[in-house]
């Protein structure tokens, strides 16, 4: 069932890349790419390159929802604009990468690294664009101005809170279901059952 909810996901979020996005110049495309590659390492037979892409994919994905917040703020949208393929960008993907780690969270600690690596790699691409005159969004978050505090806080405050509450999350997730799989009548008859009641059973 994991499965098929995976492949479902990573062909809607790559129909949202290859219709919706208009360039990878944008935060948002960059972790949409994280969201398929998570999505399709879920085949991988080693479960070690499904836990790197969640823990890459995790921490952008929940960051990017501020979408909705500066939006409103900077008044970037006009009235009467469609709203669909913003929900697609910014809510209905966060929402399956969001189910898929509580179905399997393999979100840690020590892979922390793994997202303030891309973060910087984002942030650096998007400080050198907008020194060549450009501007990613209509409004310039890039300047090598006061604003680049404001990224940097982001890189190395907001991005390590968001994976840091997504593991103390997953952890109570993880404990559940390991609860829930103890408490199965096969598994504890698995557990309590040995070699010595094997021979007492069979009178050898």
């Amino acid at each position: 069932m994991f499965k098929v909810f995976c492949a479902l996901s990573a062909v809607f979020v790559l129909w949202v890349i290859t219709t919706l996005c208009s360039s990878f110049i944008y935060l948002t495309t960059w972790t949409l790419a994280t969201q398929f590659l998570y999505f399709i390492s879920e085949f991988h037979h080693n479960q070690k390159v499904a836990a790197f892409f969640q823990n890459l994919t995790w921490t952008p994905s929940i960051f990017i929802i501020s979408y909705w917040p500066l939006s409103y703020i900077f008044h970037w949208n006009k009235e009467g604009y469609n709203v669909l393929p913003d929900l697609c960008q910014h809510c209905f993907n966060i929402v399956l990468i969001v189910i898929a780690v509580c179905m399997k969270p393999k979100l840690e600690y020590r892979f922390i690294g793994i997202p303030f690596v891309f973060s910087v790699a984002y942030l650096l691409f998007a400080v050198l664009y907008t020194a060549q005159g450009n501007s990613i969004y209509q409004t310039n978050f890039f300047r090598l101005d006061i604003n680049i505090l404001f990224d940097v806080a982001a890189v190395v405050v907001v991005g390590p809170l968001i994976h840091s509450i997504g593991v103390a999350c997953t952890k109570l997730r993880k404990v559940k279901i390991d609860e829930d799989m103890e408490s199965l009548p096969f598994i504890q008859k698995k557990k309590s059952y040995n070699i010595f009641e094997f021979l007492k059973k069979n009178k050898l």
